[in-house]
C-alpha cells in the first residue's frame, strides 16, 4: 500500500507493482473552475480506479472550502475561553 498526497504518482506505483494506492490533495475539484484544473492535472480527481494491477482511491477529503472555513472561525470564535476552567491548559 501507497500513501501518496498526491494522485499523479500513480505511474510510479504501477510500475513498482503497489497493489494500492491512497491519495488526497484534488479535494473532487470542490470550487469552479477546480474541478477542470483538478481534472487536467490528475488522472482520478476521486473515487476508486483500477491502473493495471493497481487500484487508486482517491479521497475528496474532509470539505475545506472557504464556506467550511469561514464557518469553522465563526464557530471557533464563539467558545467560551478556557481560561480559569480547572483541569485546562493553554
Amino acid at each position: 500500500m501507497l500513501l501518496a498526497h498526491q494522485p499523479v504518482v500513480i505511474d510510479d506505483a504501477v510500475r513498482y507493482g503497489v497493489d494500492l494506492q491512497l491519495s488526497g490533495h484534488t479535494h473532487g475539484g470542490q470550487l469552479w473552475p477546480g474541478k477542470y484544473l483538478a481534472e487536467l492535472a490528475n488522472p482520478t480527481v476521486a473515487g476508486l480506479e483500477r491502473y493495471g494491477d493497481t487500484q487508486l482511491y482517491v479521497s475528496r477529503g474532509t470539505g475545506a472550502g472557504a464556506l467550511s472555513l469561514v464557518a469553522s472561525q465563526v464557530a471557533s470564535s464563539s467558545r467560551p475561553s478556557p481560561e480559569g476552567v480547572p483541569g485546562t491548559a493553554l
